[in-house]
């Protein structure tokens, strides 16, 4: 992982049209992902006006996919495999 490059208005001006955000929850604790799914799909839909296709599982998103989009990760390292896997490039620590 290596630091950002671009500022967030140059990231969102990169991005093609019909871009969207991956809303990606953890299933990596079994007693967690319920609430992660849930909290996902509300913010998801508060967003795009009741759509949420676009909240997916952390196992169900391979390297392509999520380099590809923004995404918003919801879970801590130990609940979100994703969050798990950038922990160590990210300005913060968990």
């Amino acid at each position: 992982m290596r630091a950002p490059t671009r500022s967030r208005a140059q990231m969102e001006a990169a991005l093609g049209p019909g871009s969207r955000f991956l809303f990606v929850y953890g299933t990596q604790s079994a007693r967690a992902t319920p609430a992660l799914r849930e909290r996902a799909r509300r913010i998801a839909e508060r967003l795009f006006g009741g759509d949420s296709t676009a909240v997916r599982a952390d196992r169900d998103v391979d390297a392509a996919t999520f380099a590809s989009h923004p995404v918003l990760l919801l879970g801590r390292p130990e609940e979100n495999a994703w969050t798990r896997r950038v922990a160590p490039g990210l300005p913060l620590a968990f």
